[in-house]
């Protein structure tokens, strides 16, 4: 693709510096639904993923996201495609992502412009922080969220999260590190199998999986992505389809979830951006722009329910099992406490599978102790048929073994000494429908 330069910002005079002033005193701020679209500051290092260009050629050509004159045209093109805030990747103090979303929030604050920003806080992503590590990334957002431009819910400033794997823990060490702040935030954690049973909730929960058009999950958000085709890959993972797209923006408008996410508004490498472009003009952003409310007299449009249309025909009894009580047992076994939660009186029903999240090190003792190469560290510890009658608690037992892509072994006590494993109990039940819950376990030494 031809390179294309882009003209030097020297034509706007605007002088930038950090905008002062008491932001939860007197912006206004919107009010759920809140559509926002997930951003990315960090061009140009990324026009290429692992030495491959991006495809798709954005209309203000190869820039530089530091550019004033870029960062104006995206604050336009937001507020155009009537987006209430946007996301922007960030990765720590001392990152230029940092200085860059400064600079976005001054700019639209110049502009006069009623968009929103908050972050996504990626780092959370790379490994298990701290509390004491997120109360300093807490405490400095605290300084950015004095702008104006600052995204607020309930007068707290808004954090998005994008955490990897299903271990509750991850909601424990955010909410502690948030209730030791003089001024809380507003965390809104990437949701995960189990998500709604852990015992400590978040503010809200999101979901970032742009390999799916449609991501839907009731009383939280309801997430739309245009396509996926990362720059280095030879085919795309989700092929892009203007009318798709458009009944996809309008089933997300009607479903009135409160977050109601973009994804996304920029990530060219991964071949996500809805951003105008040469290969589609301003479709996209178009779609959102023209995407219609109902009128509160309308009839309710037919609800969605995890991206699907939900059945015209009375809904069947509802079943859930619960993870209760999850223990060591014996040399290399567990004890689960699993209740049946129903709507009826049929049982719970299917064959529970307990898979796992396990350290490094346990990987390493296995593969010593059978000779093998080490299993990837998402394995199979357990699988079962059980059926537990509704509204009862059954005590299930079980050995757990260690099934990874080139290793099956029983675990021993001693692999396990000192070992924390998140488990995720999955249950599929005689109906079809899929079930799941997490729990952490932590062996003893």
């Amino acid at each position: 693709m031809m390179r294309r330069v882009l003209l030097s910002a020297a034509l706007i005079g605007l002088s930038l510096g950090l905008v002062a002033g008491n932001a939860e005193a007197g912006a206004p701020q919107p009010s759920f639904p809140i559509r926002a679209a997930f951003y990315y500051p960090w061009y140009p290092s990324t026009w290429t993923v692992n030495g491959s260009h991006v495809f798709y050629t954005p209309t203000l050509g190869y820039y530089d996201s530091s550019d004033r004159a870029v960062q104006q045209a995206h604050i336009r093109a937001l507020d155009s495609a009537g987006m209430d805030a946007a996301i922007s990747s960030w990765w720590g103090a001392q990152h230029r992502r940092d200085t860059r979303f400064a600079e976005l929030l001054a700019q639209t604050e110049s502009l006069g412009s009623s968009l929103k920003w908050t972050i996504y806080h990626e780092l959370e992503g790379k490994g298990d922080l701290t509390p004491a590590e997120i109360g300093r990334d807490l405490t400095h957002l605290q300084g950015h969220a004095q702008s104006a431009a600052f995204l607020r819910v309930d007068g707290r400033f808004v954090v998005f999260v994008y955490n990897v794997g299903d271990d509750c823990d991850v909601a424990d060490r955010w909410e502690q590190a948030n209730a030791s702040l003089g001024e809380p935030a507003y965390i809104v954690l990437k949701l995960f199998s189990g998500f709604r049973d852990c015992p400590t909730q978040p503010d809200s929960w999101h979901q970032y999986a742009p390999l799916e058009a449609v991501q839907h999950h009731t009383g939280y958000s309801y997430a739309i992505s245009p396509g996926f085709w990362r720059a280095d890959k030879s085919a795309a993972g989700l092929e892009r389809d203007l009318p798709r797209w458009q009944r996809d923006v309008r089933n997300m408008v009607a479903s009135g979830e409160p977050w109601q996410l973009v994804t996304t508004f920029n990530e060219w490498g991964e071949g996500t951006a809805v951003e105008r472009a040469d290969d589609w003009g301003n479709s996209y952003l178009n779609a959102l722009a023209e995407a219609p409310t109902p009128p509160p007299t309308s009839p309710p449009p037919a609800p969605l329910v995890d991206g699907r249309p939900s059945s015209p025909h009375p809904a069947p009894a509802r079943r859930s099992f619960r993870l209760g009580v999850l223990k060591f047992k014996g040399t290399n076994g567990v004890v689960a406490r699993v209740s049946c939660r129903a709507s009826g009186q049929s049982p719970c029903r299917g064959k529970l599978t307990l898979t796992g999240r396990v350290k490094q090190t346990l990987l390493r003792r296995v593969a010593a102790a059978g000779n093998h190469a080490a299993p990837r560290r998402r394995v199979v510890l357990a699988k079962k048929r059980i059926v537990v009658k509704a509204g009862q608690a059954k005590t299930i037992k079980t050995r757990l073994n260690a099934t990874g892509r080139r290793l099956t072994a029983r675990l021993t006590a001693r692999q396990l000494r000192g070992i924390r494993i998140t488990v995720k109990a999955i249950l599929r039940d005689t109906g079809g429908q899929r079930h799941t819950s997490s729990k952490t376990l932590r062996f003893p030494r």
